[in-house]
């Protein structure tokens, strides 16, 4: 049973040891990035969409069908 605890904490440890340098980035950057791959692949947000106007539902309508052809 001690041989497979030492064995299976080496292995943990090893795995743990093989994992990639922090990754340095912003959360602003990551946000900017995360917004601009979302208006590249056409996205049409729904924020707030109770809230909305008569002019913003059909500037919603107008996106939606936009984003579909």
């Amino acid at each position: 049973d001690r041989v497979v605890f030492v064995l299976a904490s080496l292995f943990g440890m090893a795995g743990c040891a093989l994992q990639p340098g922090p990754v340095h980035t912003t959360i602003p950057q990551a946000m900017a990035s995360i917004q601009s791959s979302l208006a590249q692949a056409g996205v049409v947000s729904v924020s707030h969409a109770g809230d909305w106007t008569a002019a913003q539902q059909a500037r919603f309508a107008q996106a939606v069908r936009a984003a579909q052809c």
